[in-house]
């Protein structure tokens, strides 16, 4: 029995630990994400056009690596399935020959 309450205390430890340790990682957070609405919020107002031409930058580099992404992915399928498509021909056409043979 003292070897259990001994355990429950060490966990009861380790929870306390793991509780406040998630406390300060929650405050962290938001600290962080504070800090950043209010750069954003500085930039806005002091850097409006920049802002707008390198958030355009940006987001057109975004599109342009989703678009080359989506055309290699693309790529790939279609070439793996006319692979899958000649192999099922293949197997379809030498079943009839097999069977065309036979009789």
């Amino acid at each position: 029995i003292m070897k259990l309450q001994e355990e429950l205390t060490i966990n009861k430890v380790k929870l306390l630990d793991r509780i406040q340790a998630k406390q300060f990682l929650m405050n962290d957070i938001r600290r962080d994400e504070f800090l950043r609405m209010r750069r954003s919020l500085l930039n806005e107002k002091f850097f409006p056009r920049n802002r707008r031409a390198v958030l355009m930058e940006r987001f057109s580099g975004w599109i342009r690596y989703f678009l080359w992404n989506r055309g290699h992915k693309e790529a790939f399928e279609l070439k793996y399935e006319l692979i899958k498509r000649q192999l099922d021909i293949d197997r379809q056409f030498k079943e009839q020959l097999k069977s065309s043979q036979s009789p």
